[in-house]
């Protein structure tokens, strides 16, 4: 299709439709004028539009690692190295309204892009007669697809937060909006997945664009995520078999583990984001993780068994991360592939039937056993309830997704099932990163629950006037 010839040349470079204005507590009202007389008329708009919006999901990778990982037990923020008093404070849970890395703002620009495109790409169909229909469901299908992987994280680190479906177009709209619970901002995020594995393509005409952009499967994968925290286990397995069934993905051989990342785009991966050094595309994680060791892995060697061969591709003896090459500043961010899948079936299927089906468990062990296989390391047995299943689902994700900002929602996801009955599945891992009396102290800041959702941010709270800050912080 034509749109993808433009697209293929804009996407690189990642083009920014950063519309902004005055005094909205989102800071992403576009200018009115621009939007409506200027922009908005032609499928290079539609195009470059729905390009923004990726590149704008892109500028929160340091968000994904502090929101996803440094709160959990796998990776340590450094104090003093040069992170900073607000990022330091993840890691020993003592976040606060005024914490900078409480802003959402960034996340909301996301949603704002995405509503734009939702509201106005479908215009141009009639002002360019280039621009077909089936051109237009697709980058809605996007569109739909980046609303909801952003709210999903918004829902998991925050629980509850403003829902908007339209988009800031002028400074005399009411910005004032009231919290959604997760329950509605969950059935907001599945309805956008929905949609979303309706209006995408299975593939695209470059490797850059299958798995930088938003595919059926990726939309497949997103859902499958997003039906266990749901407790849709039937669905989040039809999810998963959808993508493994598709024949596109498999899993690398674990000599080959490290192209994941660099130089990305492999078989295994099903979405990631993409860099280029000679686009002048970069990123930081080779100073967060190596040069300035902003952050150290923990429970490394309690972690990974001895002849585990994730292990030094993971982490350096010194306990550096490495996992996204020492040598380079344009090693891949993977937001979903394949190994993921498999551990998010295994999970499903032990939670199938409440009563420790034992056929269920047993074919949850299959997948899980399916990454010790590659990972060269002895195979599970004799595993005979949910929990059991559980632990050994959080231990493989560990090792296979560590620092790939998963963890913290792991933890969390676990630990909050049946009103939170499975809390110590997150207090004692997060406890056992600790030593001694700091292991006291930490246990004091995340007995309640509640702790384990972030602040709102004062700011957000000071513009907009509906906002109730979340119950732990008040």
């Amino acid at each position: 299709m034509k749109i993808n010839k433009l697209y293929k040349s804009i996407f690189p470079i990642a083009l920014l439709i950063i519309l902004s204005s005055c005094n909205d507590y989102l800071t992403i009202s576009p200018d009115n004028s621009l939007t409506k007389e200027e922009f908005w008329k032609t499928e290079s708009d539609a195009t470059s539009s729905i390009v923004g919006v990726y590149a704008t999901l892109r500028t929160n990778l340091e968000t994904f690692i502090y929101w996803g990982e440094v709160r959990g037990d796998l990776l340590k923020s450094n104090a003093g190295k040069g992170a900073g008093v607000d990022k330091e404070a993840f890691d020993v849970f003592i976040v606060n309204p005024s914490n900078t890395m409480t802003k959402y703002t960034n996340m909301y620009s996301v949603i704002n892009g995405a509503n734009q495109v939702l509201k106005f790409v479908p215009t141009i169909v009639e002002l360019d007669k280039s621009f077909t229909q089936t051109e237009c469901n697709q980058i809605l299908g996007e569109a739909y697809f980046l609303r909801a992987y952003t709210y999903f994280w918004l829902a998991r680190t925050f629980k509850e937060v403003p829902l908007t479906l339209v988009p800031s177009e002028n400074d005399v709209q009411d910005y004032n909006l009231r919290k959604s619970s997760q329950q509605v901002l969950f059935e907001q995020i599945y309805n956008d997945v929905k949609l979303a594995e309706k209006f995408l393509p299975k593939t695209y005409p470059s490797i850059t664009q299958v798995k930088g952009r938003a595919t059926k499967y990726a939309a497949f994968a997103l859902e499958a995520d997003v039906d266990l925290w749901m407790g849709k286990y039937q669905e989040a397995i039809s999810a998963c078999d959808t993508v493994v069934y598709s024949k596109q993905y498999s899993l690398l051989t674990s000599s080959a583990l490290g192209n994941l990342y660099y130089p990305g785009n492999t078989v295994e991966s099903i979405w990631e984001f993409q860099y280029l050094n000679s686009l002048n595309q970069k990123h930081s994680m080779r100073s967060w993780f190596n040069s300035s060791s902003y952050f150290s892995a923990t429970l490394t060697d309690d972690l990974f068994e001895t002849k585990d061969t994730r292990r030094l591709l993971a982490v350096s003896n010194s306990f550096n991360v490495v996992k996204y090459n020492v040598t380079t500043d344009d090693a891949h961010w993977i937001l979903y592939r394949l190994a993921d899948i498999v551990l998010m079936k295994a999970e499903a299927l032990a939670h199938l039937d409440a009563n420790n089906n034992a056929t269920n468990i047993a074919a949850a062990v299959v997948e899980i056993n399916k990454l010790r296989t590659r990972a060269n390391i002895e195979l599970l047995s004799g595993l005979s309830n949910i929990n059991a299943v559980d632990e050994a689902v959080l231990d493989e994700r560990g090792r296979e997704l560590c620092y790939e900002g998963k963890r913290w929602f792991d933890l969390l996801r676990i630990a909050s099932r049946n009103n939170y009955a499975n809390k110590t599945m997150l207090t004692s891992r997060v406890l056992s990163s600790f030593d001694g009396v700091e292991q006291q102290v930490i246990n004091l800041r995340i007995y309640n629950p509640e702790s384990w959702y972030l602040p709102l941010n004062s700011d957000a709270i000071n513009n907009n006037t509906l906002l109730v800050q979340n119950p732990y912080y008040k």
